[in-house]
């Protein structure tokens, strides 16, 4: 049975700020960007573990998209995935 993938509201600020960014120069490429990071997020729906532990964080797992880190959790009691954030690599300390 698929898992539901809910965006929490920072993810989606995160993926409003990231397309913006981008849309600046190039409104096209930042369409086809916020599209391909949806889908990712999406691919979580039927793949939940796919991405890696966080260290810090032994509940908060990340996957990596070209340059942009989906970190995201899974609650197993109502089989849903949480999209907490996406963020650039280059803004990762």
């Amino acid at each position: 049975m698929p898992y539901a993938v809910i965006l929490s509201n920072a993810a989606q600020t995160d993926l409003d700020s990231i397309v913006q960014y981008v849309a600046v120069d190039n409104p096209t490429a930042a369409e086809k960007l916020g599209l391909e990071l949806i889908d990712v997020a999406m691919s979580l729906e039927t793949l939940p573990y796919r991405g890696t532990q966080v260290r810090k964080n032994q509940n908060v797992r990340k996957l990596i998209h070209s340059n942009y880190v989906i970190t995201y959790r899974i609650v197993e009691s109502n089989q849903t995935v949480q999209v907490l954030g996406f963020t650039h690599c280059a803004r990762i300390k």
